[in-house]
């Protein structure tokens, strides 16, 4: 019941590999699974352009889990496990990939792996993965029992044995203490007819859950220190903090900022199958919307102060804010189904109108882009561009951080978006806007109708309060309160 939407794809990729789906290199072909939604499983975090660093650390944690969960396990390669092993490398406890790694493993994998410095951190960040694919798994077939749920749960659970024993390595009591954490956030959904549960409340669990998972992570970082060479760059470098600390501030944020946009896009899908969501009404999406963009802020913030301006964990996060901060959930009309076409789209095997199993996102190896975080062509073969297929210029309205050509067989920076983003937020200097969240110093801000990043020239400004842009500091507009004036009237 997979349904793609084939490109093509550069040669390099292709070349001795049959088009089937167990075939393609999953690097170059992202499978977004998804059970029940429009969005994908795990591509909240997926970032909006190509980094050869960060293509590197993908592959290196799509190997290593390829080797140690199997084939079969690939699909639930997520961008959260990635990320997680970034902030390893950033906080300077991982070594990060080996110089020589590809940015394509093309599905190959080598026990010698194993072997590399930063092995047991690549291990970490894939049965991170792996976890958060079977936790969410339980959660669809205990609320839908979808065929096709059932399935890739029975496909996944011969992986758990070996994904607890990576955690427990590092915490005895871990299976306790994620089975409080799910419980706690079960019971939020059972008891919600008795009492209405605010969005925040309903977060916590999750957050903690995250913050939880990323300080094994540190924690890990301390088991092995000694056994590694220190990271290319020092680790918290501006601002010393313990590496477990920061890590579960940042989980907890990322955490928090899933759970919220996750019942900000559901709503009308929840309400069409009366299932729990903490939103009371429709009027609410927009200030779930606003905690999740506060939430990515955060982390983002916290990247930007202990790891550099340049982070690339950092970027990350912030391409990912500026996306969900463009996000408009998709008003679809209610569609009367017999029971029997309902009874089949419960077991799984009748799609709903408009439901997407899963897709693939075009060619992350060479791409020219038009949106956010999606190619709209890919190249040819090596050195030859496909039909279509241009630079940016400008440096505005691609998606791409950087934007990239196809020439020689190889990715070519054209434009630095970054450089082209600060210029367009410059243009709102002046302009004036209103907070959507408290500025402590960081949060959110609207300003002509859009959601920004923010911080406060000074101290903390309450939610609500209109405030001037006066300055830009890369993604960031710095913002001061305007003076209110009274007229004659006694009016402001």
């Amino acid at each position: 019941r997979i349904r793609t939407h084939h490109h093509r794809h550069p040669n390099s990729c292709e070349s001795g590999y049959k088009k089937s789906l167990t075939a393609l290199p999953l690097e170059c072909t992202q499978i977004d699974l998804t059970t029940g939604h429009d969005e994908p499983m795990f591509g909240f975090l997926k970032p909006a352009f190509r980094d050869t660093k960060y293509r590197q650390a993908y592959a290196r944690c799509c190997s290593m889990q390829h080797l140690e969960f199997g084939v079969s396990s690939l699909p639930f390669l997520s961008y959260e496990s990635v990320l997680l092993y970034l902030l390893t490398t950033e906080c300077g406890l991982n070594p990060g990939p080996p110089a020589a790694t590809p940015t394509c493993c093309r599905l190959r994998t080598s026990r010698l792996h194993r072997e590399e410095p930063d092995a047991r951190f690549a291990q970490f960040s894939a049965a991170f993965g792996v976890l958060l694919g079977l936790i969410k798994l339980d959660d669809d077939v205990r609320d839908e029992g979808r065929l096709i749920s059932r399935l890739a749960h029975w496909a996944l659970s011969r992986q758990q044995t070996a994904v607890h024993k990576v955690f427990t390595s590092i915490d005895d009591r871990f299976s306790d203490r994620v089975v409080e954490l799910i419980d706690e956030h079960l019971e939020l959904e059972r008891n919600w007819q008795q009492r209405r549960v605010s969005l925040a409340e309903y977060a916590e669990p999750t957050a903690r859950s995250f913050g939880y998972l990323f300080s094994l992570a540190a924690r890990l970082g301390s088991a092995v220190a000694g056994q590694c060479s220190p990271a290319s760059h020092p680790a918290n470098a501006i601002n010393a903090i313990p590496p477990e600390e920061l890590l579960t501030a940042i989980g907890e944020s990322i955490g928090r900022a899933i759970l919220t946009f996750d019942c900000a896009r559901d709503w009308q899908h929840d309400q069409r199958r009366g299932q729990f969501n903490p939103l009371p009404d429709e009027a609410a999406i927009p200030a779930a919307l606003d905690l999740a963009c506060a939430s990515l802020d955060q982390a983002a913030w916290l990247c930007e102060t202990h790891f550099g301006e340049s982070s690339l964990s950092a970027r990350v996060l912030t391409s990912v804010f500026e996306r969900s901060a463009r996000f408009t959930p998709r008003r679809s009309a209610r569609v009367e189904r017999p029971d029997w076409k309902q009874k089949l789209s419960s077991w799984g095997l009748l799609r709903e109108p408009g439901h997407v199993y899963a897709r693939f996102a075009c060619c992350e190896i060479i791409a020219c882009c038009d949106g956010v975080g999606e190619a709209a062509t890919c190249c040819g073969g090596a050195g030859e561009a496909a039909e279509g297929a241009t630079c940016c210029s400008g440096g505005h309205g691609c998606g791409c951080e950087a934007c990239v050509c196809c020439g020689d067989g190889r990715c070519d920076p054209c434009v630095d978006k970054a450089s082209g983003r600060t210029a367009e937020l410059e243009k709102l200097i002046g302009d004036t806007g209103l907070t959507r969240t408290r500025l402590k110093p960081n949060g959110v801000v609207l300003v002509n109708g859009q959601r920004q990043r923010a911080r406060s020239e000074e101290g903390t400004i309450p939610v609500n309060t209109r405030v001037e842009v006066i300055d830009v500091n890369r993604s960031t507009l710095i913002v001061r309160p305007v003076d209110e004036t009274l007229d004659d009237s006694g009016g402001q």
